[in-house]
């Protein structure tokens, strides 16, 4: 604690001496602040400054990015009022398990992920390199970005070829994460070079990112010592871009890009959180059997877009294909021993290893094509149609275990049915193994039309959809039998309206109110065996595909955005409810420890966001936001799942952040500067792998810092991340094997095991435009 101390009180003297000069400095100046950086979204595909767009929007710009030091999603999801985020929530395992909400509205596939035109899966992390800025939409976008838009979007905009603006950098960067003994290092570059004249532009990307590991493991050795391997936790990704812009002609152009990533996990940076605190105790991870935990996830994004501008309209054409696969090793050794023991008085020998893979496949072909048209007689609009085909896999091998076949385990009558000689597992050592490869295909009609009349605007959105998928599953284990099934699958079909009436009272005040809705399709999930429980009360029937219907959310807003005449200062304020019905609920079947989907009653979130960013003397720049949400369960379906009354998991009522810049000329060509943010997230509860009741995640706060001096194109500076170094708790990760507990007692509690972000860190990084 001394420690942490120690780190709060140095940046509070730099802090104030740094204010007490720059005070100084400019009581002595005539100087007046200048506007703050003027930042556009395109948050109707369409480019628009912030204030005239009817909608709760969190925008950071490129500048903001980099004065905030934001590489990773973590760092701008932390400083987003009412957005959260939980692992544990989507696949099993680690490297596709987190999941995001906004507004209340949590699980997978509740907010739509776009990195420009193309949805990605919300679980992905792409590095925060050449972006040109970062869009939060808040509230159900269901009309312009379709299902699974239901709390709203989170859109990474990247900076495009231009034959007149290189926007070229390199940035190079060393530091040191508390607990770790290795380096924290990473190098990143951009740049646009035309190959003809301004017809042909091309524009390169790369970039390295290394965190050194801050867990430690233990384990057993064969000669009854203990072995010990650090670094566990590391993280190193890599990758970039190339993109050709190619100017047909002066109204028509062609962007080709390639963008790839890789990111190599070396153990997991999730330390146990035992019960009944639910909190991160220890950063070492005591193992009963020597197991390296790792997972690799890579992918790749080529896309086409075709612009075209006429004469008050423009066409736009997005194309691309996005293939991504997740590898997980897990340790699985001590729960697999406690789930044989307990159910099939099986043993397996002390220490033995139990390694779990598990293998995630994603594969999404989009195409977007729309026409959005100016302004004539108080009438614009944009209208389009929308076509994706995906698919996706989980693939689980418990590989094969000693004593299974002797045991009989999968060798009794009846474990393969018809003819036994074609089952790949009759009386054989297998542990387990399953695959549910899923299609989907959506379709879509849409369109919003905008009526100007004096200060008046009328927004109206609608959104044909047809969407349908199947699903297929294979599963064989020790005791479980040999199961394939052609699950089938569900069709959907139906719209999803908006309406927004906003008044401009001038340029700078706007107020707005609206209704919209958002959905996400139903599917199907894998079949339940006998030995799960609960089945009963989900009304499930071992054998049979659990089906899940859609749900829907209506969000009801009012808001006002306020600017000043000479553009220092700007505040965004929003109130809202959320009604979401027939809620997706995902959950971990006891005994068993499948995963299903199943409906929920309903819930509703109501709160607010405010906002403000200003510029109130030369040399000070200032951030802040709070988000309130109290979202909460209002109609139970089946027992088992969360009672009336209940908080919705994963959801803080509480989120808010604040920032500042300070900067002060050094001497010629010279400025030095101070950035400092803060970022709270408060408590929530969450649904623990296995247990089928909430617990509560504390809160945690967040502080950095960083100072340096710019001159000329370059800039040195000296950061800090994580002053306090909390341990916060982000969720627990529902394992690919069989959950961890305490003994091999039949009673013995489960050992929770959850995410947690990097501790602090401190480094020195340069950067240099050209």
């Amino acid at each position: 604690m001394l420690g942490k101390n120690y780190y709060v009180i140095g940046v509070c003297v730099l802090l104030g001496g740094f204010l007490g000069r720059s005070a100084s400095a400019q009581e002595s100046s005539s100087e007046t602040a200048g506007p703050l950086e003027q930042v556009v979204v395109t948050a109707r595909k369409r480019v628009e400054a912030p204030i005239d767009v009817p909608i709760s929007i969190t925008a950071f710009s490129a500048e903001t990015l980099s004065e905030l030091n934001i590489r990773s999603f973590d760092d701008y999801a932390t400083k987003t009022p009412n957005l959260s985020f939980s692992y544990g929530t989507a696949e099993l395992g680690f490297g596709a398990t987190r999941s995001v909400a906004i507004r209340g509205i949590a699980g997978e596939d509740t907010v739509g992920v776009y990195i420009d035109d193309t949805p990605v899966p919300d679980s992905i992390d792409p590095r925060v390199v050449d972006i040109e800025r970062i869009e939060v939409l808040k509230g159900p976008q269901g009309t312009l970005f379709g299902q699974g838009s239901l709390g709203g979007n989170l859109r990474i905009i990247t900076v495009q070829p231009s034959p007149h603006d290189t926007n070229g950098y390199f940035e190079v960067r060393g530091g040191k994460t508390s607990d770790a003994e290795d380096m924290d290092y990473g190098v990143s570059f951009a740049g646009s070079h035309s190959l003809v004249g301004d017809v042909v532009t091309a524009r390169a990307v790369g970039f390295v990112d290394n965190t050194a590991g801050f867990l430690r493991r233990t384990y057993p050795n064969p000669d009854g010592t203990t072995g010990e391997s650090p670094n566990q936790g590391a993280d190193l990704t890599y990758g970039g871009s190339v993109s050709v812009l190619w100017q047909v002609a002066e109204n028509f152009k062609v962007t080709l890009r390639t963008m790839v990533q890789r990111t190599e996990i070396h153990g997991w940076p999730a330390p146990y959180a035992p019960l009944p605190g639910f909190a991160i105790s220890s950063l070492t991870l005591n193992r009963e059997a020597n197991v390296q935990e790792r997972t690799s996830d890579t992918w790749y994004l080529p896309s086409l877009n075709l612009s075209y501008r006429g004469s008050h309209f423009a066409v736009t054409s997005s194309t691309s294909y996005f293939d991504r696969t997740v590898l997980d090793t897990e340790d699985a050794s001590e729960g697999t021993n406690w789930y044989f023991t307990n159910f099939y008085g099986l043993t397996f020998p002390t220490n033995l290893p139990i390694p779990w893979d598990e293998s995630i496949p994603q594969r999404r072909t989009t195409n977007e094509t729309r026409i959005s048209f100016d302004g004539s007689h108080g009438i614009s609009g944009i209208v389009g149609i929308y076509y994706s085909r995906q698919y996706s896999n989980e693939d689980d091998n418990g590989h094969y275990l000693p004593g299974i076949a002797a045991s009989g385990l999968t060798s009794f009558p009846g474990y393969c049915p018809g003819n036994t000689t074609t089952c790949p597992s009759y009386g054989s050592d297998l542990n387990w193994y399953s695959t549910y490869p899923l299609h989907r295909i959506d379709r879509a009609v849409f369109g919003e039309l905008y009526l100007d009349w004096r200060q008046f605007e009328l927004t109206l959105g609608l959104r044909g959809y047809r969407d349908s998928q199947s699903l297929n599953s294979l599963s064989e284990g020790a005791g479980n039998g040999y199961i394939v099934h052609e699950d089938g699958g569900t069709t959907q079909s139906g719209v999803t309206p908006k309406a927004a009436l906003s008044y401009k009272f001038d340029g700078h005040h706007l107020a707005y109110a609206s209704v919209s809705k958002g959905f996400r399709e139903g599917g199907v999930s894998q079949p339940p065996i006998a030995q799960c429980g609960l089945l009963d009360q989900l009304g499930l029937t071992p054998g049979v595909p659990a089906k899940f219907g859609s749900d829907t959310v209506w969000n009801y807003e009012i808001g006002g955005k306020a600017e000043s005449d000479d553009g220092r200062m700007i505040i965004t304020a929003a109130a809202f409810q959320m009604n979401w019905n027939n809620i997706q609920q995902a959950f971990t079947l006891p005994l068993c420890f499948l995963g299903i989907t199943v409906n929920e009653g309903a819930a509703r979130a109501r709160g607010g966001e405010l906002e403000f960013a200003g510029k109130p003397l030369p040399q000070l720049e200032l951030r802040a936001g709070l988000g309130v949400d109290d979202a909460k369960i209002t109609s139970q379906r089946v027992a088992g799942l969360p009672p009336v009354g209940s908080r919705v998991v994963e959801i803080p009522k509480v989120t808010a952040t604040a920032s500042g810049t300070i900067t002060q000329p050094l001497g010629s060509n010279r400025t030095g500067f101070l950035t400092a943010d803060v970022s709270y997230v408060g408590d929530s509860t969450t649904n623990t792998a296995a247990l089928g009741y909430p617990l509560t995640r504390a809160s945690y706060t967040l502080v950095n810092a960083s100072i340096g001096v710019r001159w000329n194109r370059s800039e040195l500076s000296l950061y800090a991340a994580n002053l306090t170094n909390e341990h916060p708790n982000l969720g627990d990760l529902n394992p690919a094997g069989y959950v961890r507990h305490e003994s091999l007692a039949a009673d013995a509690p489960t050992v929770p095991r959850v995410a947690t972000l990097q501790p602090f860190n401190v480094g020195l990084q340069y950067r240099m435009q050209f």
